[in-house]
C-alpha cells in the first residue's frame, strides 16, 4: 500500500501530506482485519506461508502467538483466538507516514512498545538507525536511500529481543537475636557457706548460622518480534548497503544465593557461688556457633527464539542488502552465597572468693560457600530472515 492508501485506511487527514509534512501519531486500530492489512497487506501468500513455517515457539500467550501468525503469516483465526482478539483490541499503533521520512538519529522503540509502522515514498537513513526491542514493525517504502552509516549502531534496522535480567541476591540466613542459653549461677545452700555448692554452669554452645536462601533463576528474556519490510526501489546514489540485524533475547543470569547467617553467640558461663568467705568456680562459656552456609545460586535461563522477518527488496539491488543474524546466548549460572561468619564465644562466669573464673568458650569457623547454580543450556535462535527479491 502507498502512503495515501494507508492514511485513508486509518481515517487520517490526507491534507497533511499535501503540505509535505510527516504524520507522526498514534492510531487506534479496532479490528484484526485492519491490523493485518497494515502490517501484512504487501505480503504474498508465499511470504505468509514461510512466516508460518518459521514461527518460533515462545512463551507468549498461545492465543497471542496465533494472532501474530494471522497478522504476519497464513494462520487462520480460531474461535478462541477471535475471542482473545476481542479482549486486546483496539490496538494502538505508532505511525510515521509521509513523502520523505528521514532517520538521522539512533531511534530505539520498546521494549514491548506498541507496534510501529513507517509508510513512506522515500525512506532515508542519514546517519541514524531504527532499533525495535520486542516490538513489531512494518516498513513500506517506495525507495530507500542510505546516505551514511549509523553513528552508533552496526546496522540501520535492528530487530532485537530483550535480554533477561539477573534477580537480586537472595536473602541472607536469618540472624540470631539472642545468644545461646547462659549457664546457671551457683548459689549458697546456706547463707554465708558455699560448701556443697556447685560451680557455675557452663554456657550452651552457639548454634550454626542459618543457611542463606536459594538464589532465584534468571529472568527470561523477551523474543524479537516479527517485522514485515517492503522496499520497492533502492536508491543507486546511496553511499552504502542497507544493514538489517536481528537477535532475540538472551537468557538471564541466575541470582546469587543468600549469604550464610552469622553463627549464634555462645552462652555465658554461670557465676560460681560467692557467699561469706567461700566460693566456687565460675562456669565456662559456650563455644561460638559456626557460620551458616551460603545458599545455592540460581540457574540461568535459556535464550529465547525470535519471530521471523519478511523483507521484500529489489532484485536489481540484491547486493545492497546485508542481513546479520545472531544467536541469543543462555544466561550464566548464579553464584552461591558467601559463607557466614562465626558467632562470638561466650564469656566465662565469675568465680567466687578465692576461686577461678570460668574459661571463655572456643571460637569457630565460617560456614561453607553455597554451590553455584547451572548456566542455561539453549541459545535462542534468531528470527528467520525471509528475503523476497522482486
Amino acid at each position: 500500500m502507498g502512503v495515501r492508501e494507508v492514511v485513508e485506511l486509518l481515517g487520517l487527514d490526507s491534507g497533511t501530506l499535501e503540505n509535505g509534512e510527516i504524520i507522526d501519531t498514534t492510531v487506534h486500530i479496532s479490528d484484526v482485519a485492519t491490523l493485518r492489512q497494515l502490517f501484512g497487506g504487501s505480503l504474498t501468500d508465499e511470504q505468509r506461508s514461510q512466516f508460518t513455517g518459521g514461527t518460533a515457539s515462545s512463551d507468549e500467550h498461545p492465543q497471542m502467538s496465533a494472532l501474530i501468525d494471522h497478522v504476519f503469516g497464513s494462520g487462520e483465526l480460531s474461535d478462541e483466538t477471535r475471542t482473545y482478539a476481542g479482549q486486546v483490541f483496539p490496538v494502538q499503533v505508532r505511525l510515521m507516514a509521509g513523502g520523505t521520512v528521514t532517520i538521522d538519529t539512533d531511534l530505539t522503540v520498546g521494549p514491548l512498545a506498541q507496534p510501529y509502522a513507517i509508510i513512506a515514498d522515500n525512506l532515508i537513513f542519514a546517519g541514524g538507525s531504527l532499533t525495535m526491542l520486542a516490538t513489531s514493525l512494518t516498513i513500506q517504502a517506495g525507495q530507500v536511500s542510505v546516505k551514511s552509516g549509523s553513528a552508533g549502531k552496526p546496522y540501520h534496522l535492528g530487530i532485537l529481543g530483550v535480554d533477561g535480567t539477573q534477580p537480586q541476591q537472595a536473602s541472607a540466613g536469618t540472624a540470631y537475636t539472642q545468644p545461646a542459653a547462659a549457664g546457671s549461677n551457683a548459689s549458697a545452700p546456706t547463707p554465708g557457706i558455699c560448701t556443697g555448692a556447685s560451680n557455675g554452669g557452663n554456657g550452651t554452645n552457639g548454634s550454626k548460622g542459618n543457611t542463606g536462601s536459594n538464589g532465584q533463576n534468571g529472568n527470561a528474556g523477551s523474543a524479537s518480534y516479527p517485522a514485515s519490510i517492503t522496499i520497492s526501489k533502492f536508491d543507486p546514489a546511496s553511499t552504502g548497503v542497507l544493514v538489517l540485524q536481528t537477535q532475540s533475547g538472551a537468557g538471564g543470569t541466575g541470582g546469587q544465593g543468600g549469604d550464610g547467617g552469622t553463627g549464634q553467640d555462645g552462652g555465658s558461663g554461670g557465676s560460681g557461688c560467692d557467699s561469706g568467705c567461700e566460693g566456687t568456680d565460675g562456669g565456662n562459656g559456650g563455644n561460638a556457633g559456626p557460620g551458616g552456609d551460603g545458599g545455592p545460586g540460581g540457574n540461568g535461563t535459556d535464550g529465547i527464539n525470535g519471530y521471523p522477518i519478511n523483507i521484500s527488496f529489489p532484485l536489481a539491488s540484491k547486493n545492497m542488502l546485508q542481513t546479520v543474524s545472531l544467536a541469543a546466548p543462555p544466561g550464566g549460572k548464579g553464584v552461591g552465597g558467601n559463607p557466614g561468619g562465626p558467632g562470638n564465644p561466650g564469656g566465662g562466669g565469675s568465680g567466687g572468693k578465692h576461686k577461678s573464673d570460668g574459661q571463655a568458650g572456643s571460637g569457630s569457623g565460617k560456614g561453607q560457600p553455597g554451590a553455584d547454580g547451572s548456566a542455561g543450556t539453549n541459545t535462542g535462535a534468531p528470527g528467520q530472515i525471509i528475503p523476497t527479491f522482486t
